[in-house]
């Protein structure tokens, strides 16, 4: 069976594989095929266009309210971003914070323009307001209505990127690209919104990679059928220049969670709490050996707008 590829356009029998839902225990599978052209993994039915795709206990809609916890994150992200806080330095070994890893090779500028794609609840933009970031906000079509804070600042707007007209220093996609029907779309209205020289960071899981090697139908990154797309190295690079931007960097920022995650699908047995902990460790270090060698399952995509 001929598939047609949304990124190169080219129509061929690529291999399918069946990939089933696993993180709300639906049971359902759903088709990908695997492009022989430009290698991106992507599904045959695209029916990720509706609220039952995300409901409300969606992970990047839950709200963190652990003082605590928040607390540890604001010293470590402050030290990421302004490399200050001594508290922030310990904890950053322990809990990466790769969001603000990102941006901050970018601007420490509280003034920039930030906007940030597909951001859910809009934690990555409340982390950056309590750094003192006074111009950043965030965009998801997928929440009930638009958040504001506590002082009825808007946080996330209700609302999908077209509908956004002013211009950004820095546009942002946490780990929302690969949900993007219309990726070429959007990538264009970016660099529209973009001032001259302007900078769009893509952080997406990336095909292929060791993790994808060793579980296939069982890696965690697919997330069928949320990820509409897993996109190579030369698939971002096309859509990146049709889109008018130059890849400057690219780097790996892949973690733990690309074992843990596929040991639980491939492995219907729990995993004790005290052998999670030392496969964690033991984790996050081969995560960091794959990510200096490109072979981690996470990439970082830094995209300057080619005036």
């Amino acid at each position: 069976m001929k598939n047609s590829c949304r990124v190169c356009n080219k129509n061929a029998d690529n291999q399918v594989f069946r990939i089933q839902e696993m993180m709300f225990k639906s049971e359902k599978f759903y088709d990908y095929f695997l492009c022989k052209t430009c290698n991106t993994l992507q599904i045959i039915s695209n029916n990720n266009e509706d609220n039952s795709t995300y409901p409300n206990d969606y992970y990047s809609y839950k709200k963190t309210d652990n003082r605590i916890k928040n607390f540890l994150i604001h010293q470590r992200d402050s030290y990421l971003m302004f490399g200050k806080n001594i508290l922030g330095f310990f904890i950053q070994y322990f809990a990466k914070g790769p969001d603000i890893i990102a941006l901050a090779s970018i601007t420490s500028d509280k003034n920039a323009g930030i906007l940030d794609i597909g951001c859910g609840s809009g934690a990555f933009i409340k982390r950056l307001n309590s750094l003192g970031f006074n111009n950043c906000v965030g965009v998801d079509p997928f929440i009930d209505k638009d958040i504001y804070d506590a002082s009825g600042k808007l946080i996330v707007k209700k609302d999908n990127l077209y509908s956004i007209n002013e211009i950004y220093d820095v546009i942002t996609f946490n780990h929302s690209f690969e949900h993007i029907p219309d990726f070429q779309g959007t990538l264009l209205h970016a660099n529209k919104i973009l001032v001259e020289k302007g900078v769009c960071i893509i952080r997406i899981p990336i095909f292929p990679s060791f993790a994808w090697k060793k579980y296939k139908e069982n890696w965690v990154q697919i997330d069928a059928p949320r990820h509409i797309n897993i996109f190579s190295i030369q698939a971002i690079a096309k859509i990146s220049e049709e889109s008018n931007f130059i890849i400057e960097h690219i780097y790996d920022d892949s973690n733990y969670f690309q074992f843990l995650g596929s040991e639980k699908r491939n492995n219907s047995v729990g995993i004790s709490k005290l052998k999670l902990i030392i496969d964690r460790v033991y984790w996050n270090i081969k995560a960091s050996k794959l990510n200096r060698i490109g072979q981690g399952d996470q990439k970082v995509f830094v995209l300057r707008k080619n005036n």
